[in-house]
């Protein structure tokens, strides 16, 4: 061989070379992929499903397992978690009709309702004003576009609201979901004394209002 043939098929190699290494990951030493998020430490780290530790960015506050994560690597081999990815069952504000249980006689003059889901996480909106005054002793609750996470007995999540026009009890109130019920809704209404809605409560042009989030079993 020449030395100019030689030279022709170094060049060629070298070529072929930086194509490969552009074309691979690994041999790139960094990249970011998509992954599925294990297990959440309490060191600000997530282990993905395929076992690689990431440490996580300030903006992906709230890991939960199961997430879809975008996570990339150094040149050095370290991993971080970027944050999630928008999953397929992610929806935009969507319309519901909140209604209520134990009210009575209870009839709602208004009953507007929105939520959205991202991941296990649903924002929900709840505007209700009462037509006809309540009746009965029963704790009052709301329902909520999906069931909501109870976990163990001794758990419960709460959702932020505010009543206005009530007899007493006006000002900001928690919406509870309680382990020990069931299904789509909220478990009861506390205004500000600590007493839950009853019936008898909900008097006409009462106004409840829930806006916050809560876990989606």
């Amino acid at each position: 061989m020449t030395s100019h043939a030689a030279r022709r098929l170094a060049t060629r190699i070298r070529r072929e070379a930086v194509k490969s290494v552009q074309a691979t990951p690994t041999a790139r030493g960094a990249d970011w992929r998509s992954a599925i998020v294990a297990t959440v430490g309490t060191d600000g780290t997530i282990t993905t499903a395929d076992g690689i530790l990431c440490r996580r960015m300030a903006g992906y506050a709230h890991p939960v397992i199961g997430d879809q994560v975008v996570i990339s690597r150094s040149g050095n081999g370290n991993w971080r978690a970027e944050g999630t990815l928008v999953g397929a069952t992610d929806t935009e504000w969507t319309a519901y009709t909140p209604a209520i249980t134990n009210g009575g006689a209870a009839t709602l003059g208004t009953a507007d309702g929105w939520w959205k889901r991202s991941g296990t996480r649903i924002d929900v909106e709840a505007y209700l004003i009462i037509g006809t005054a309540g009746t009965g002793g029963s704790t009052v609750m709301v329902s909520l576009p999906s069931t909501p996470y109870r976990g163990a007995a001794n758990r419960r999540q709460s959702v932020p609201g505010y009543l206005g026009a009530f007899s007493t009890g006006n000002g900001p109130c928690c919406a509870l979901i309680t382990a020990g019920g069931s299904g789509a809704r909220i478990d009861q209404v506390q205004n500000v004394a600590n007493g839950a809605l009853t019936g008898a409560s909900l008097t006409a042009g009462a106004i409840i209002t829930i806006h916050g989030w809560y876990r989606e079993a």
